[in-house]
């Protein structure tokens, strides 16, 4: 398997997730045919063409409608201006990266338990839930953006309408800056990103390179002397009380109570339910 950094890359320079063929060919190199099965046509036409033959930094090429049914790519660098290239109208259509079967197909690679993409904003999408410890699971978001100030102001609407945890998405770490690090770090959000934990195999599928979360399949046991303390700090830390802590994690407060005593078996799934909880914070539970 191997990074698809490119195509990670391209998802952070293309506005909407959508271009013309060649602009995605061309951004994305040897990563394009993993995207290529997600593509759509939309109904809008690009009006840029990539430049590559053109020594000039940056350059990009017009697309133009001279009429007669055709359609011509022109560099307009004036010292090192290339040749026209013909286009036909159908590679001029945008295509655009369609999130439900991409999400999907990204679900298996993350261990995420997939859901419709839900809109949380420009820009971003609730795609499912992470398993952080047994019985409790974390939202996973979605954030793709091509500036930087976008995806401060998406990311600021996002928190101040979200209670609890989540694991922020995002195809690279080019978004967090200093600013997006500390906001993160306040609401302890966890920041994961595609380029890190999506990879491909030799046949352009998406695989998994490393777990998203490693370490949810462990959950450590407080010992019985200090849970009491440990509630009691956790409570005061989130502003809960017991009834809301039960209530949240579906359990008898009897149940909560006999762990606390250490009457409750460690291995049960009661037992190990309420330590991820209280590892994980509200906003975590089933």
């Amino acid at each position: 398997m191997r990074k698809l950094t490119r195509l990670w890359q391209t998802f952070e320079r293309v506005p909407g997730l959508a271009a013309i063929p060649a602009a995605w060919e061309h951004h994305c190199g040897s990563d394009y045919p993993v995207i290529q099965p997600f593509l759509r046509p939309t109904d809008m036409t690009g009006a840029a063409y990539p430049c590559a033959d053109c020594p000039a930094k940056g350059c990009s090429r017009e697309i133009i409608d001279y009429g007669g049914g055709g359609l011509l790519a022109v560099c307009r660098e004036r010292w090192n201006r290339g040749a026209d290239i013909a286009v036909k109208h159908s590679d001029a259509v945008l295509q655009a990266v369609e999130l439900v079967s991409f999400t999907k197909a990204i679900a298996g690679p993350l261990g995420l338990r997939w859901q419709h993409p839900v809109a949380r904003g420009h820009g971003t999408w609730g795609i499912g839930f992470l398993p952080v410890g047994y019985g409790v699971e974390q939202q996973v978001i979605l954030m793709v953006h091509t500036e930087q100030e976008r995806f401060r102001h998406a990311l600021n609407a996002l928190l101040t309408e979200t209670t609890g945890h989540f694991v922020l998405l995002s195809p690279t770490v080019l978004r967090r800056d200093l600013g997006v690090h500390e906001t993160l770090a306040r609401r302890e959000v966890r920041f994961r990103t595609l380029d890190d934990h999506v990879g491909a195999s030799e046949a352009a599928a998406l695989v998994a390179l490393r777990p998203l979360f490693p370490e949810a399949a462990t959950t450590t046991v407080t010992p019985v002397p200090l849970r009491a303390e440990t509630v009691k700090l956790f409570l005061a830390k989130h502003k809960l009380t017991i009834k809301e802590v039960v209530a949240a994690l579906g359990l008898d407060y009897r149940d909560f109570k006999r762990w606390r005593k250490g009457e409750l078996e460690d291995t049960s799934s009661k037992s190990r339910r309420i330590e991820a909880y209280l590892q994980s914070g509200p906003g975590t539970a089933k």
